[in-house]
Parts: structure tokens; sequence; C-alpha cells
């Protein structure tokens, strides 16, 4: 190998290990989110089992989750788009 053509190769394999690099951490990467949160009283008392819903404006999709006893929610994943995430508790 000529001494002229070993800067040009070192280069080519440092651009192709890059590449690789990039496209392996750009397929790693979703789209989508998670929204959490916690509900609680006026008095700031978590409030188990409220019901949280969460839909999409645009598509029409929603779904419904309950808090867990300490008033935390997680909807996961959610896709990109306008969401609209109100909340009601029936107090008996």
């Amino acid at each position: 190998m000529y001494p002229s053509f070993q800067p040009v190769l070192l280069r080519g394999i440092a651009v192709a290990v890059l590449a690789v690099l990039f496209t392996c951490a750009a397929a790693a990467q979703t789209g989508d989110a998670e929204i959490t949160g916690v509900i609680k009283d006026p008095s700031g008392s978590a409030v188990p089992g409220a019901s949280v819903s969460l839909a999409n404006q645009d598509t029409g999709v929603a779904r419904s989750i309950a808090t867990d006893a300490d008033g935390r929610y997680r909807f996961y994943p959610v896709p990109p788009g306008r969401d609209n995430p109100p909340c009601k508790k029936d107090y008996n």
C-alpha cells in the first residue's frame, strides 16, 4: 500500500464507523412519549382510584386508567398527536 493512501483509507473507515453508530442510535429512538401525573384533592391529599382519560384529538382514540394508591397515573406509550387528558373522581 502506498503511504499517500493511508490517510484517505483511515478517513474512509472513520466515516463508515460513524455512519453505523448514528444509524444504530437513530433506530433506537421512537416517536412515543410518556404522560405521568398525580391527582390530588383541594387539601393536597392523593386521590386513589380517580379515572384519568387521555383522548387524541386527531384520531378520536381514547383510553382510561385509574390512579394508584398514591394518586399517580402513567400513560405509555403515547404516540405523537394532540391529546386532551381530563380526569374525574366521583365522591360518594
